[in-house]
């Protein structure tokens, strides 16, 4: 990465979760992105957490999400991801190996941005061309 060039890194909702729970591997491996991009979520990331945090949570972890999510940069779902999340699931459903639709759209999201997607799931979206993960 060259220092003079804007680097997003998008956060996937299993890293976000952790976090939450203060699991040090990924506050380490987080602090340390901080100086070198600029971290990011996407829509259905955030809403991914949110409707655990609904679900499962409280007032107070409710608070702490919000916080967190507050601190990211969220992509959108937009026409163009959109039109790049259809393409990867149909490549995906040509070839056997299909993924969930809510990791398609969150890896096109990321995509569309030119970012990289920070996940615990490597091996998951490694199936996934043109996505670049850290």
């Amino acid at each position: 990465m060259e220092n003079n060039e804007t680097h997003y890194c998008v956060v996937d909702s299993d890293v976000i979760i952790n976090l939450m729970k203060k699991r040090s591997e990924f506050v380490g491996v987080l602090e340390g992105l901080k100086e070198k991009a600029i971290l990011c979520t996407t829509a259905y990331n955030a809403f991914e957490v949110l409707h655990g945090t609904f679900a499962h949570g409280n007032a107070e972890e409710l608070h702490q999400t919000t916080q967190l999510l507050d601190s990211l940069v969220i992509f959108p779902f937009d026409c163009q991801s959109s039109q790049r999340a259809a393409r990867i699931s149909s490549g995906l459903e040509k070839t056997g190996k299909l993924l969930p639709e809510g990791d398609i759209v969150i890896a096109a999201i990321t995509i569309e941005n030119g970012a990289r997607l920070l996940t615990g799931n490597k091996k998951h979206f490694g199936r996934i061309g043109g996505l670049k993960l850290v």
